[in-house]
């Protein structure tokens, strides 16, 4: 009984995350159908012949490299900012725990629930202000720090084991060097993940670029396939869409396969 239930929960996990895998599977295969085909059709997923003129239309666009910079750059600044930063913020809420350091964390933790939309406006008025509008600063500066990473940090700080600090002080290792031998070791799993997810979601971020950016010389990926939503004769080009979407995709999914061992800690850590 037991062995049937095993196989039954197994199934039922496959079959959900199946789920999440649909969508992917048919911008992949629309990615090679005509345009036509995918407007007539979107299911059909052999529907008009394959072929790689979709991708040839895509790379033929000389901006498409541009994008790609700006958001290679972009988003490794962004990340990399919330990374040092929020290591930074967790080991002093974690690790040093100051005096007021429980009230700091409680107000961390309750801008997480607020959207980046929720605050446009402000910043993009502070933008305006110090006059970075339509630049590679302006798109980074607001995001340079995150709550959320702050917050997933500060836990694995705070699970250090006291024994493990009792040690190092024993064998006369300074502040610095526990946290640089000991703490950031730890920490490093949350990091990684944290940096995964960042990255994701600032490789996708269409929002505040829409709103920041003046032009096409410094957008970013999303630009590249909101191009195509219509094309001269008034109708989405979906084909050229699905591939740039797919390109878009790609580095994601790279990036996802190489730290899975991160995110498999970092849920292990969290039950």
């Amino acid at each position: 009984m037991t062995a049937v239930r095993e196989v039954l929960t197994r199934a039922g996990l496959i079959a959900f995350g199946a789920l999440f895998a649909v969508p992917y599977a048919l911008i992949l295969t629309a990615s090679f159908r005509p345009s036509e085909s995918v407007a007539r059709a979107p299911l059909d997923i052999f529907g008009g012949g394959w072929s790689l003129g979709n991708y040839r239309a895509v790379l033929a666009d000389n901006d498409v490299l541009g994008f790609y910079v700006n958001s290679v750059i972009v988003t490794t600044a962004i990340v990399a900012a919330e990374v040092v930063l929020g290591a930074a913020a967790a080991i002093a809420l974690g690790h040093l725990r100051p005096a007021g350091g429980r009230v700091v964390g409680a107000l961390v933790v309750a801008t997480i629930s607020v959207p980046i939309q929720a605050i446009a406006v402000t910043n993009y008025l502070t933008i305006d202000r110090l006059d970075l509008v339509n630049t590679r600063l302006g798109l980074i500066v607001p995001f340079a720090a995150s709550a959320f990473g702050i917050y997933l940090m500060t836990e694995y700080a705070a699970a250090v084991p006291a024994s493990q600090l009792d040690s190092a002080r024993v064998f006369g290792l300074g502040p610095l060097s526990r946290i640089r031998h000991i703490v950031l070791p730890h920490m490093r799993p949350g990091i990684v993940a944290f940096a995964a997810f960042a990255f994701v979601g600032w490789w996708n971020e269409f929002f505040w670029p829409f709103i920041v950016l003046q032009g096409p010389e410094l957008a970013t990926v999303p630009f590249s396939i909101q191009t195509y939503i219509v094309n001269p004769g008034g109708l989405p080009d979906w084909g050229p869409m699905m591939a740039a979407g797919a390109l878009a995709l790609l580095p994601l999914m790279i990036l996802l396969v190489l730290v899975q061992r991160s995110f498999v800690r970092m849920f292990a850590f969290s039950s």
